[in-house]
C-alpha cells in the first residue's frame, strides 16, 4: 500500500507575520503622517492668502457701499493707530525722555483738576477743527477687514479707499509667521496684483 501524504495548509497568520506587518504600517505613518500636516498646513495658508488679496480687492466696494472713507494702515491696527491726533502727538515726543513724561503728566493732571471742563472742550474743538481739515494725520476708521489668525497687513504709504469707490493705491506687505508678500493695489479701484519678493 502506498500512502499519500498530505501537506497541511495553514489557516490563519502566524504571530510573527502579524507583529511585521505592524511595525511596517507604524513606520509607514510614522513618514507620511508629518508630511500631510505640512500639506495641509501650506495649502490652509494659501487659502488665507488669496481670502486676504479678495478682501483688499473689495474695499474699494465696501467704502462706496457704506459710504465712508477707509484709511489702511495696518491691521488689525496698533493703539497707537486708534488713539487721536492729540495722543498720538505726545506719545511721540515724550516716548524718550520719561522723566519729561512725568513732569507733563503731572501739569496736565494739575491742570485738568484746576479746569477740567475747559481744557476738555477746548481740546475737542481742536480735534472737531484738525478732522475737518485734511491733514497728514488723521483719526483713523477702523478697516472692515477680516484677517484669519497670525496675518497682518501693513500698507507702505496710508491707502485711502474714497466713499465713492475709488482708493489712492499704493503697496501693501502681508505677514504672516515668518514670510512676508507684497501686494500693489492698483488705482483707481485697487485691484490688487502679487510682486515677487524683495531680495
Amino acid at each position: 500500500m502506498i500512502m499519500m501524504c498530505r501537506k497541511k495548509i495553514p489557516l490563519g497568520f502566524t504571530l510573527l507575520e502579524l507583529l511585521v506587518v505592524l511595525l511596517i504600517m507604524s513606520l509607514l505613518a510614522g513618514v507620511t503622517i508629518p508630511y500631510l500636516t505640512k500639506m495641509y498646513d501650506s495649502v490652509q495658508k494659501a487659502l488665507e492668502h488669496d481670502e486676504i488679496i479678495a478682501q483688499l480687492g473689495s474695499l474699494n466696494y465696501l467704502a462706496f457701499q457704506q459710504g465712508q472713507d477707509f484709511t489702511l494702515i495696518r491691521h488689525p491696527p496698533r493703539k497707537k493707530d486708534i488713539n487721536d491726533e492729540f495722543e498720538t502727538d505726545l506719545n511721540e515726543e515724550f516716548e524718550e525722555d520719561e522723566e519729561d513724561r512725568e513732569e507733563f503728566d503731572t501739569s496736565l493732571n494739575e491742570e485738568l483738576e484746576e479746569n477740567s471742563e475747559g481744557f476738555e472742550t477746548t481740546i475737542n474743538e481742536e480735534l472737531e477743527e484738525e478732522s475737518a481739515e485734511p491733514s497728514g494725520k488723521q483719526i483713523v476708521t477702523p478697516i472692515p477687514l477680516e484677517l484669519p489668525e497670525g496675518w497682518h497687513v501693513r500698507a507702505k504709504r496710508p491707502i485711502l479707499f474714497r466713499a465713492n469707490g475709488a482708493c489712492s493705491g499704493g503697496i501693501v506687505y502681508l505677514y504672516y509667521q515668518q514670510q512676508k508678500y507684497r501686494i500693489q493695489l492698483i488705482p483707481p479701484f485697487c485691484e490688487p496684483k502679487e510682486l515677487p519678493a524683495q531680495s
